[in-house]
């Protein structure tokens, strides 16, 4: 059955089916082919339940408890490049991998805004302004 079938129309077709009604009349109903609701039946007969199987499949590099450590990681660490971060994570995995989890915890990369250079000089009138005014009381500034 294609996976555009969810479980509660594949539920309803079976409670239409047990019903009485004809898997003719269901499919005009429900508005999907008659080997759809055929083979829906069978499945529900065979079976006993109508959720999706299991998907087979390679399990994720990173399971949730890797991915909230990565989260604090990054969240403690925020100027470490990737490299630096693949090398706290204990698992061995790949920089293309904790990139993409770094991007489905929905951080971004970007660079910190560039600062004014200060020289000796701007450090140095910075000094003596704070020595003539630190002594001044807020009515002063008004």
């Amino acid at each position: 059955m294609p996976d555009n079938h969810g479980v509660e129309q594949r539920s309803q077709i079976v409670r239409m089916s047990q019903a009485g009604l004809s898997i003719r009349m269901i499919s005009w109903r429900m508005g999907v082919p008659k080997s759809t609701v055929h083979d829906t039946i069978r499945r529900f007969l065979e079976n006993g339940f109508c959720a999706n199987r299991p998907k087979t499949g390679r399990p994720p590099s990173l399971n949730d408890a890797d991915r909230r450590n990565l989260d604090a990681f990054i969240t403690h660490n925020q100027w470490a490049n990737l490299n630096e971060i693949s090398r706290a994570i204990p698992n061995n995995v790949s920089n293309c991998t904790i990139s993409k989890a770094i991007h489905d915890l929905g951080k971004r990369s970007c660079i910190a805004p560039k600062k004014p250079y200060l020289c000796q000089l701007d450090f140095d009138q910075r000094f003596t302004f704070a020595q003539e005014f630190g002594h001044w009381t807020l009515q002063q500034w008004a």
